[in-house]
């Protein structure tokens, strides 16, 4: 077996402290090698990808080494949709090729479905949540399913001193809502609160873009993960306040990492993290509150910074959460399961 893992973020040297990529984790499992999105240029293929989200030079690039290529694994629809448009239909003469599904149910690709179906591309899809899979199942793909949490590196994110610097700390770019949580925050105006609003994998424009934010909001970007990790650390508690409604897993990396650190969590109830806010044995993970609702927001961060019993509670259930049920270590494994049934 020949896998070629096509990965969604730039190539990168191995920083000395950070945590493990699922991507290499899985070319190691697997055998295989990463073929990593190329950066931006001025190519006329560049600018396109810009505005379509679609990872064109790297589709172009996986389908020139089809010939030795047993398997392609797309982490994600940017690179997976464009390649299974380049590669022949059915299985004769080309490469499996299994997608690892984050947003099917975007409005574009739910018109796209409908007229190409181009779902029945892949050989297997990995869904990254309840809502993903429910939606492939309506489309008559429940046979190329499989779901699978999206998961994070329990070793690199771990509870660490100082256990509490007194401040909040909101973290992540997608589908935020930072607005609402501005308004929160001027009904607390004894807290402060510092907004990590960057992502390596995020397109979307600028989400801490918040017009008037109040004193005790801060905004901090471009850190490294050791500096972000000091904050998880001297936060209170995390929040992860997210657009009502969105449908897909916005926000599941953002409540594993403050999880995997031990931090008391609160975000906003959506049908995409249904996956993520409770164990197996159905406890509650994190605190929700409903989207738009800052009132309720500034309530429930109230609430929990007086109830150490439910702090506590919170910080060893997440923990634990993430160790037996969205660590990377399994979350390969279990991909890598996927992509030998492929071939």
């Amino acid at each position: 077996m020949n896998p070629l893992i096509l990965s969604s973020t730039p190539d990168a040297p191995v920083a000395p402290d950070a945590p493990r990529a699922d991507f290499r984790l899985l070319a190691e499992s697997l055998g295989g090698t990463v073929l990593s999105a190329p950066k931006p240029n001025d190519s006329l293929l560049s600018r396109i990808e810009k505005h379509t989200a679609a990872d064109l030079r790297q589709s172009i690039a996986a389908l020139r080494q089809r010939r030795t290529v047993s398997v392609y694994v797309s982490l994600s629809e940017k690179v997976g949709v464009p390649l299974a448009f380049l590669l022949p239909k059915g299985r004769h003469g080309r490469p499996a090729h299994v997608l690892i599904a984050h947003h099917l149910t975007s409005s574009n690709k739910r018109v796209l479905q409908k007229r190409t179906g181009y779902l029945s591309r892949f050989d297997r899809i990995i869904a990254l949540g309840t809502s993903q899979e429910q939606y492939l199942t309506e489309c008559g793909y429940a046979g190329l399913i499989t779901r699978v949490r999206h998961a994070v590196d329990a070793r690199f994110w771990t509870p660490q001193m100082p256990a509490n610097g007194g401040y909040l700390l909101a973290v992540g770019r997608e589908r935020r809502d930072y607005q609402t949580l501005a308004t929160a925050l001027r009904e607390l105006p004894d807290l402060s609160c510092v907004v990590v609003a960057s992502s390596p994998w995020s397109r979307q424009g600028d989400a801490a873009n918040t017009g008037d934010a109040p004193a005790n909001m801060t905004f901090r970007k471009g850190l490294s993960y050791p500096a972000l990790r000091e904050l998880y650390a001297g936060a209170s508690l995390v929040v992860v306040p997210l657009e009502t409604g969105t449908a897909y897993a916005a926000g599941a990396t953002g409540c594993l990492e403050s999880m995997a650190m031990a931090k008391p969590t609160i975000t906003t109830a959506t049908p995409g993290l249904t996956d993520y806010l409770t164990s197996d044995a159905d406890e509650p993970l994190a605190q929700t509150v409903r989207g738009g609702d800052p009132a309720a927001l500034a309530a429930s961060i109230r609430a929990l910074l007086a109830d150490a019993p439910e702090r506590e509670r919170l910080t060893h259930a997440g923990r634990q959460f993430v160790e037996t049920s969205a660590n990377v270590d399994d979350y390969v494994s279990k991909i890598a399961v996927v992509v030998r049934g492929a071939v």
